[in-house]
């Protein structure tokens, strides 16, 4: 074989590899929800539980939910179109009661059904027959329920709902047995109501892209062009991050893996998910982190703030490279054992959405802004997990247009 194409072919081995082995850790963490890809995971032991149906709810249920005079009709195993007495569709009820083992309140199971109107908004979250402390539940309940409704689907997947004193291990369950039937739901995609379209709409989705390939030309053609590279991080910041809210995270990285998902609903974010993933193939390693992410991008535009800095010597940042790894590391150990989970939800990317940010991400979000009045995007370089997972993700480093 002549050496030219020796080298080719070890060159697209290394790239395959560089690919393939952070997407088979991110499965390997899904893994232990027992679905991969919203296909269940189970052993031949296992197969005639999976055959079991969430209970219908009781007329009573209904009623909490608004509901009367109206007719269910079987969705699949977890969930039941709703449909009034005259046939018109008014949404649909989703159950928790398959996944709700994998997490309990203080006594046992906490299930829920959860009410979705036709137009893909939370309506109402009433909670099943369970064992709990009636005075513990009810007081979580009461505080916690009312704050999941009116949220869009989609958003509700991200959000992170803080728990009520004093009733912690009842809150704690019913905010997970809701995110696993808002996840099941997400996995089917079977909505009876009209065309799907992406979060937040197209005007939304239409924008983020535009940014997303203004940053792609800056950094291909135009990177030595001061003025456009300080309008793609405000972009970034204003249009991607806070006004549309898409971006990358773990947590969505992690849903993806474990629940699928619709291509549709999620464009905006999986176009932006695939450029994180090819664009360093041809050059550009590092451009999410470099030219989309609006957290990074907010914390570049902090430091140009006139403040005085920092010196911090090059020898200090490898070592604070290596915390990140370690990072990196104690986490996905912690997901491959199914003890860590919650660890993702102090991403700080959330704080995007801060009426869907609990407020320790938020405050830990803008420590680190506060640090990067000083010193360089210190999430970035010290701590972020995303970030050493699309490193992982890049070929090896040396190529001619390394943006790390």
């Amino acid at each position: 074989m002549p050496k030219s194409l020796s080298l080719f072919a070890w060159r697209a081995l290394e790239t395959c590899l560089s690919l393939l082995v952070p997407l088979l850790m991110l499965a390997a963490a899904a893994v232990w929800s027992g679905e991969l890809l919203g296909l269940p995971i189970q052993s031949a032991g296992d197969a005639p539980e999976a055959e079991a149906k969430v209970p219908q709810p009781t007329t009573a249920e209904l009623q909490q939910m608004g509901l009367t005079d109206v007719s269910l009709q079987v969705r699949d195993s977890v969930s039941w179109f709703v449909r009034t007495a005259e046939g018109t569709p008014c949404g649909r009820i989703i159950g928790s009661h398959l996944a709700s083992h994998k997490v309990t309140g203080y006594a046992g199971p906490v299930p829920v059904y959860v009410y979705v109107s036709a137009d893909n908004r939370i309506v109402r979250v009433v909670p099943a027959e369970n064992a709990e402390t009636a005075s513990f539940f009810s007081r979580a309940a009461e505080q916690l329920l009312p704050r999941w409704e009116g949220k869009p689907v989609q958003e509700a997947l991200s959000m992170q709902v803080d728990a009520v004193t004093g009733a912690t291990f009842s809150s704690n369950a019913l905010n997970a047995n809701i995110r696993e039937a808002l996840a099941a739901d997400a996995a089917t995609q079977t909505v009876d109501t009209g065309s799907a379209t992406p979060t937040g709409g197209w005007g939304k989705a239409l924008a983020a892209l535009g940014v997303v390939l203004l940053g792609i030309l800056a950094a291909w053609r135009y990177r030595g062009v001061k003025w456009l590279r300080l309008l793609v991080l405000i972009a970034n910041v204003g249009v991607v991050g806070f006004w549309c809210g898409h971006f990358l995270s773990l947590t969505l990285l992690l849903g993806w893996a474990q629940h699928g998902g619709s291509a549709l609903a999620y464009l905006p974010v999986l176009i932006i998910f695939i450029c994180s993933l090819l664009l360093p193939l041809f050059g550009l390693r590092g451009h999410y982190c470099t030219w989309i992410c609006p957290y990074g991008s907010l914390q570049e535009l902090v430091w140009r703030l006139p403040v005085p800095k920092l010196a911090v010597s090059p020898a200090t940042w490898r070592r604070l490279r290596m915390v990140r790894r370690l990072i990196f590391g104690f986490l996905f150990l912690s997901l491959w054992s199914g003890l860590g989970a919650f660890l993702l939800d102090y991403e700080p990317f959330a704080a995007f959405r801060p009426a869907n940010a609990a407020p320790a991400v938020m405050v830990l979000a803008g420590a680190f802004i506060l640090l990067g009045l000083f010193v360089p995007r210190p999430w970035c370089k010290c701590c972020c997990p995303l970030g050493e997972w699309l490193d992982l993700c890049a070929p090896p480093a040396g190529s001619k247009r390394s943006q790390s």
